[in-house]
């Protein structure tokens, strides 16, 4: 792994790639299980399955309260729009 980005500069996972091979060159190979979580963040950076669970998770919650009828003090569908402007 290079660790240049697309457009120049340290690409947005190196950081994590570059902590988990220094863990894993320092670990001894029965071992290797302390290095896990840095494995997992270098994972979620790269592919963001996490993230997308939650945000699934909220998404679902919504529709589900609004087929109950619940009223929120703020409009979820105005703070998508928002958010897709905004990027």
């Amino acid at each position: 792994m290079s660790g240049f980005g697309v457009r120049g500069g340290v690409s947005r996972c190196y950081p994590f790639w570059a902590e988990f091979r220094e863990c894993m060159q320092t670990e001894e190979k029965a071992d290797i299980s302390t290095c896990a979580p840095i494995r997992d963040d270098y994972l979620e950076c790269l592919h963001h399955k996490k993230e997308h669970a939650h945000v699934k998770a909220i998404n679902d919650k919504v529709k589900e309260d609004r087929a109950n009828g619940v009223k929120y003090s703020f409009d979820p569908d105005k703070a998508v729009a928002e958010a897709k402007n905004y990027w």
